[in-house]
């Protein structure tokens, strides 16, 4: 997960902070009795999770009261059953405990906790936190008794599957050394599939059966290996009928069936924890519908929705393993399941739950069964689309044929063909289908390893794309259009196109994509500082395009303090040209709100006790479009632009009573070209405290309609970053700029409080020319407890510089000293709060960032 995502998850996770008010967080069943009935005992598999009306409507009721009620399960004994079974070894996921399990004959089973903790899948800064607590609480999303459900309808549908049973576990001998961490727990007992399974018809009595990453070495080792898609499709169809989101590759096992001249592999699926899993509440509809990492999650009811998004995590699988089927293949797979899960087949699933489980959530579950099973064919029918939009198909590490017939405008065929030892192509061909540019964007071809042929006939059809990342394959081609050769690079099987929208409301931080503005080599922007952000992205990610293709970026900030409102538009197009970027910028402030109190390093000090009085407002408006390379610690970027700036005459300001200038209030257009260079070598963007930072930047600016107005402007700064101790660090800055021609005060060099000279008000002093240095001594230090996990320092500082203007005589050098405190949640962003005093005033800094 991004850092990006991380933080719109710890958004939502601080959001359901605020609701939780027990600090309960006990992971062990309630254990009422065992003695009443031999054999069983009556357990509560998750009473931590029973919270009150006004928890649950914003953190989500999902299946709270299931798991919070009293249930009575046999107890499994392990010596009394499948011949005697020992526990080898432990297991599960950072999420789940687990036991694999072995009897005598060698064959293994294993045990899962059916209770979940999802905060130990959180990074290691949120262990231990009321965060890591949050998240642990929404393990309540799934269902705890829905495994032995979907183990009883999958039996009857033809598709290999587990045979999953709930048991309670006492701890007993045959636990062995796991006997206390273990024993007296509710667990999921099933088979585990792996190597020979000849005995277990569920399994296909397969004698070999392996894993995902073992199979993609097998179909892209050798093409007499391939996967049965018509029972993949069925297998992923009923996927969709029970809602599970989670079946990335890890989910899978592939049941070996040797053949002449192909070797198949089957699906065998596992892991149903996210079978039927609910999403209601305020905080969780936030985070599926609005918070970027969840939005392909979707609340379980009678309904599908998202196909696209739903399917997101089985990329790796579906797109080699899906990509032959016809429209009516699947159909056909879901009318086959329609067929097999009948009425009754639900209803009596659905009974596989304890007796008062069904009474909460039975008729409800079953019901959205039905819809879902009636509304399968336009399941196949969107999930065909879908996949059908962009193909990949794989070729081998062995010699194959790819013919390629565009048959008509419209229509595209692809023929795949062994090429034996003896260079014979071996007919019919292993892999045939055609495409429609009604269905098809494009065709994604990879031929892997090996000496393969390329052949293409006709002209017109869907665009293809041919990877020969070996440069030894041969192309007899009779036309070329819509058709890309990519030849000398090495490229996953795996880089069909993503595309993801999302939005975000953030208040008081800033985004970081919107920092590019920030990155501003001659400073023709203002700064906002407290404010709230809203923000849309479109990032796409297709074929050969590292990180993204493009990004788009639309974001609305508002300033409280100064009443600032921007509009703003960013887009990034991946290797534009060559490697470099086209960077495209649109911002419009409306009004853009800065301080002005005259120009020059003498300038008074403010005579008004209201500070607004030397405030300045003006609508601007910037685009440009230029050139942008992002390498390792380098950045660099180059653009033309135009700009618009009309500064507001009217109210009672220094500005508009005071100022000589009258023509500053006209409508002026500016041309002019940027260009900056940076250098970030440092241990952390979050808090540096080894490295340095350089920035240098330039440009040339022309009033569109008065020519005798023009000027040069270069800025630049360097910051070091030295470790004294592990706590203490040394960090100093000095920066300033230059400048020639004929400018207006916004455009000019300056100091202020808020970006280089604390103590002082915002944009205190304006010149032609400037310079400051900032020092700070910064002090922090690791702390973890319930409420907070990070680092909490002080700082000490120092701040100086000046301004130069042509004519004034000055020796005077502004200087500041002061301090502050910093807090680093989850190491993950920097509250800063210092304050500084100068000889003029005092000033109160509040950021969500470092100073420098």
């Amino acid at each position: 997960m991004s850092n990006l995502r991380h933080t719109r998850l710890i958004t939502v996770l601080l959001g359901l902070g605020i609701f939780f008010t027990s600090t309960s967080n006990s992971q062990t069943v309630t254990v009422l009795d065992s003695a009443v009935i031999p054999g069983t005992t009556v357990v509560i598999a998750g009473e931590h999770f029973n919270r009150s009306g006004y928890h649950n409507l914003f953190a989500g009721k999902h299946y709270r009261k299931e798991w919070s009620t009293p249930v009575r399960v046999k107890n499994l004994n392990l010596d009394e059953i499948e011949g005697g079974l020992k526990a080898t070894e432990e297991g599960g996921s950072r999420q789940s405990r687990g036991l694999r399990l072995k009897n005598a004959a060698g064959k293994e089973w294993v045990l899962r906790s059916i209770d979940k903790d999802f905060g130990n899948g959180l990074p290691k800064e949120f262990h231990g936190t009321f965060i890591a607590r949050i998240a642990k609480d929404q393990a309540s999303i799934g269902h705890p008794y829905a495994a032995p459900t979907v183990g009883y309808m999958i039996k009857n549908t033809g598709i290999y599957h587990t045979n999953p049973r709930i048991f309670f576990v006492p701890k007993q001998v045959a636990l062995g050394e796991f006997n206390d961490k273990y024993g007296d727990q509710l667990y999921l007992l099933e088979e585990r599939p792996d190597e020979n399974q000849e005995h277990a018809d569920y399994f296909g009595n397969s004698k070999n059966v392996i894993g995902s990453d073992k199979l993609y070495e097998k179909v892209f080792g050798d093409y007499d290996n391939r996967v049965d898609q018509k029972a993949f499709a069925k297998a992923r169809l009923f996927d969709l009928f029970i809602g599970d989101w989670g079946r990335h590759p890890a989910q899978w096992r592939w049941a070996e069936f040797k053949g002449d001249p192909m070797n198949v592999y089957r699906p065998i699926p596992r892991d149903r924890d996210q079978a039927y899993t609910r999403f209601d509440g305020f905080w969780p509809w936030v985070a599926t519908n609005l918070a970027g990492p969840g939005t392909f999650l979707e609340n379980y009811d009678g309904h599908l929705n998202k196909i696209r998004d739903f399917n997101e995590p089985g990329r790796p699988v579906d797109r080699p393993f899906l990509n032959e089927l016809s429209r009516q293949d699947w159909v056909d797979a879901a009318k086959e399941l329609q067929a097999s899960l009948t009425d009754d087949v639900i209803e009596t699933g659905m009974r596989q739950m304890p007796a008062e489980i069904f009474a909460i959530s039975g008729e409800k579950l079953v019901s959205d069964l039905k819809s879902r099973r009636n509304e399968l064919t336009q399941y196949a029918e969107r999930f065909y689309s879908y996949l059908a939009q962009h193909v990949s198909l794989v070729g081998s590490q062995k010699r194959e044929l790819f013919e390629i017939n565009r048959l008509n405008d419209k229509e595209t065929e692809v023929n795949i063909y062994k090429i034996n030892s003896e260079n014979e192509v071996t007919k019919p061909a292993f892999y045939s289908r055609t495409f429609s540019r009604g269905e098809t964007k494009d065709i994604k071809i990879y031929s892997l390893e090996g000496a393969d042929r390329i052949v293409m006939k006709g002209s017109g059809g869907v665009p293809v794309m041919l990877i020969d990342p070996d440069k030894t394959d041969s192309f007899d081609m009779e036309n070329k259009s819509r058709t890309k050769i990519f030849r000398g690079n090495q490229f996953e099987y795996d880089t069909t196109d993503r595309k993801k929208f999302d939005f975000s409301l953030r208040p008081l931080l800033s985004p970081s994509e919107y920092s590019i503005f920030n990155n501003d080599p001659i400073q023709l922007f203002t700064r906002f500082g407290l404010k709230v952000s809203m923000i849309f992205r479109f990032n796409p990610q297709p074929f050969r395009k590292p990180d993204y293709a493009h990004q788009h970026m639309l974001s609305a900030n508002y300033g409280f303090l100064r009443k600032a409102v921007a509009v703003a538009y960013i887009g990034r197009l991946k290797q534009y040209i060559g490697r470099m970027d086209l960077l495209m910028k649109v911002r419009a402030d409306v009004p853009a709100a800065q301080n002005f109190y005259g120009i020059g390093n003498e300038t008074p000090n403010a005579t008004k006790t209201n500070t607004t009085y030397y405030s300045t407002f003006s609508n601007r408006f910037y685009a440009g479009i230029g050139l942008s390379k992002e390498k390792g610690l380098h950045n660099f970027d180059v653009n033309p632009f135009f700009q618009y700036v009309k500064v507001k005459n009217k109210g009672d300001y220094y500005l508009t009573n005071l100022f000589a200038d009258r023509s500053v209030f006209e409508a002026k257009q500016f041309a002019g070209i940027e260009a900056g260079y940076q250098l970030r070598n440092t241990n952390s963007d979050i808090y540096p405290t080894k490295g340095i930072h350089f920035t240098v930047g330039g440009g040339y600016v022309q009033n569109i309609k008065d020519k005798s107005r023009s000027f040069i402007k270069g800025t630049s700064s360097l910051a070091v970053y030295l470790p004294l101790t592990k706590s203490f660090t040394l960090a100093v800055r000095g920066g300033g700029g230059m400048m020639s021609g004929k400018a207006d005060f916004y455009h000019m060099n300056n100091l202020g409080g808020n970006v280089n000279l604390r103590g002082y008000p915002r944009e205190r002093f304006f010149g032609m020319h400037s310079f400051y240095n900032n020092n700070e001594i910064r002090f922090a230090f690791n702390t973890r407890n319930y409420f907070f996990s990070g680092k909490i320092g002080l700082l000490a500082f120092f701040d100086q510089g000046r301004v130069w203007i042509p004519g004034e005589v000055s020796d005077t050098w502004h200087t500041s000293y002061g301090g502050g405190l910093m807090l680093i949640p989850f190491n993950k962003v920097v509250f800063s709060g210092t304050y500084g005093v100068s000889k003029e005033t005092t000033d109160l800094l509040l950021t969500a960032r470092v100073f420098f």
